[in-house]
C-alpha cells in the first residue's frame, strides 16, 4: 500500500514540475508582452489568468501531496532502507521543483520591477498628453479672441 502512495507522491511531483515549467513559460511570455515598445495590455491580462489557473493546479496538487505524505510518513521514517530508491527519487524530484520554484520567483520579481516601470512611463505619457491637451486648448481659446474684433463707431462724412 505505501509503494502505492510513494508512486502517487512521485507522480504529484511530477506534475508540479510540469506547472512549475508552464508558469515559467508563461512569466516569460509576460515579460516579452511587457518589454514591447507598445504593450498589448489584453494580452498580459490574458496571461495572467492563464498563470492563475496553473497556479491554483499547483496549489491543489500541493494540498494533495501533503495529505498522502501525512499518511505515509511514519512508515517511511520507520523503514528508510525498505524506501530506500523511493526516498531518493522524491528528494531529487523535489530538488528540481524548488529550483524552478526559485527561478519563477526571481523572474516574477525582475517582471514586477519592469511592470512598475511601464507603468510609471504610461502614466508620464498620459500626464505629458494631458498637459498637452490643456495647452493646447488655452492656445486655441486665445487666438480665438485674437481674431474677434471689437464692435467699432465709425463716422461717415460725406
Amino acid at each position: 500500500m505505501t509503494t502505492n502512495y510513494l508512486k502517487v507522491l512521485q507522480e504529484s511531483l511530477l506534475k508540479k514540475k510540469e506547472i512549475l515549467e508552464s508558469i515559467l513559460l508563461a512569466s516569460e511570455k509576460q515579460r516579452e508582452i511587457v518589454s514591447a515598445e507598445n504593450v498589448d495590455w489584453d494580452a498580459f491580462d490574458r496571461s495572467i489568468d492563464a498563470k492563475g489557473i496553473l497556479i491554483d493546479n499547483l496549489t491543489k496538487l500541493d494540498d494533495g501531496f501533503q495529505n498522502i505524505y501525512d499518511r505515509v510518513r511514519e512508515e517511511l521514517s520507520g523503514n528508510k532502507d525498505k524506501y530506500k530508491t523511493d526516498i531518493i527519487t522524491m528528494q531529487e524530484l523535489i530538488r528540481n521543483v524548488t529550483e524552478l520554484g526559485v527561478q519563477v520567483e526571481t523572474l516574477e520579481l525582475r517582471n514586477k520591477a519592469l511592470i512598475e516601470k511601464r507603468f510609471t512611463e504610461e502614466h508620464k505619457q498620459i500626464k505629458q498628453s494631458k498637459v498637452g491637451s490643456k495647452v493646447a486648448m488655452e492656445y486655441y481659446q486665445k487666438m480665438n479672441k485674437l481674431n474677434v474684433v471689437d464692435p467699432q463707431l465709425m463716422d461717415r462724412k460725406s
